[in-house]
């Protein structure tokens, strides 16, 4: 092995693991969507099978604004891996 390489190869694992730290927290961005979505799914479901009155109506209403706008702020905190690599080597 040459001097420069030992360099190189810690670049490199420093990006892997940099990467699969950004691959990490992107899952976990993920799965939280996933778990607010099905929360939907399941009081879109609960509305279609049931006869629910109006006050009922706009309680479910509110919860899937509520988890809608969830999923939104989460939407917006999945970043593409190249837009990432540049926050952080600034």
């Amino acid at each position: 092995m040459f001097v420069g390489e030992g360099v190189k190869m810690g670049d490199e694992r420093a990006e892997l693991e940099r990467q699969l730290t950004w691959s990490k927290e992107q899952l976990r961005i993920l799965d939280e969507i996933d778990v607010r979505l099905g929360k939907m799914r399941v009081i879109a479901q609960y509305a279609v099978d049931n006869e629910v009155s109006s006050p009922e109506n706009e309680r479910l209403n509110e919860q899937m604004v509520m988890l809608q706008e969830e999923v939104n702020l989460l939407q917006a905190s999945v970043v593409p891996w190249e837009q990432a690599k540049l926050q952080v080597k600034h």
